[in-house]
């Protein structure tokens, strides 16, 4: 769910969005949707092993944020609001 009636200031329904679509919430989605095998890699022999854990998680975040855009650019903005539960964290 994402609005909770016991969020009643401003301040709180911030944190509680910041938490929902930070790139640590957004990469684990990505994980269990098993998205990051099949991003479009920006280089042609990319050294994971090198990679830092932010910039995959950042990464992995914005395959998420792509996949919303499409059904946003598709379906409109009543279906997104469907499909939020999909990113929520437990």
């Amino acid at each position: 769910m994402l609005w909770d009636s016991s969020l009643t200031t401003a301040g709180r329904l911030t944190t509680k969005r910041t938490e929902i679509v930070s790139n640590a919430n957004l990469a684990k989605v990505c994980d269990r949707w098993n998205l990051y095998d099949y991003r479009l890699k920006r280089k042609i022999d990319p050294s994971e092993e090198n990679a830092q854990n932010n910039t995959i998680d950042h990464e992995k975040a914005t395959l998420v944020e792509a996949i919303f855009g499409v059904i946003y650019l598709e379906f409109g903005f009543q279906k997104i609001g469907n499909t939020l539960p999909l990113i929520q964290y437990p």
